[in-house]
């Protein structure tokens, strides 16, 4: 379940629980911003 706090307090959406969370601390969301040539994503 995500964070309800960080749910609508971002510029990025706070996309889906990322799936290499085992490198960070704590809960860790993946929104990908881009797949095309180099990808850029944003880890909340």
């Amino acid at each position: 379940m995500k964070n309800e706090y960080l749910k609508d307090n971002g510029v990025f959406p706070t996309g889906e629980v990322n799936p290499f969370g085992k490198y960070f601390i704590g809960t860790s969301y993946l929104n990908m911003l881009t797949t095309e040539g180099v990808g850029i994503g944003n880890v909340t």
